[in-house]
């Protein structure tokens, strides 16, 4: 069974930039539990719940009232990517690499449990890496005795 170390380090990686984006604008304990909690919920509904989206998506279209919805959808997409442009491509990078990671575990045979499992250590693991800088040069700065 080969595995799909690579996408696995590309989800690691986006994982860190985003917690290095939440550094930078100086997030508080509240948004780091959120987004925490957000990193969970992506690997769930990645493992478990994309097939299910997907036909809703799919369904959607074939109706009036799924139109609508995919206009207003779209609609607040828009805003949020001309608002909060830096935000918005973060997220939609995270959903695409976990996307990919959950494709690439599929392909190597892997059930949904342990592609939610992976999913979520190494999005928990990328925003881990992403306080290694802060905790570095933290505690360069005390006083040796």
């Amino acid at each position: 069974m080969n595995l799909p170390w690579f996408s696995w380090l590309l989800l690691v990686i986006a994982y860190a930039t985003y917690g290095n984006f939440l550094h930078t604008i100086k997030a508080n304990p509240l948004t780091w539990s959120i987004n925490l909690t957000l990193a969970i919920l992506v690997a769930g509904v990645a493992a478990f719940f994309w097939s299910l989206c997907r036909q809703v998506i799919v369904r959607g279209f074939r109706s009036d009232w799924g139109y609508f919805l995919l206009a207003l959808v779209v609609t607040f997409l828009t805003i949020t990517a001309v608002s909060q442009f830096r935000l918005f491509a973060c997220w939609g990078m995270l959903v695409a690499v976990a996307l990919l990671v959950r494709v690439d575990m599929m392909v190597a045979n892997f059930k949904n449990s342990a592609i939610f499992f992976c999913l979520s250590l190494l999005s928990l693991l990328g925003l881990a890496i992403s306080w290694l800088p802060d905790l570095l040069t933290a505690t360069s700065h005390l006083p040796i005795d």
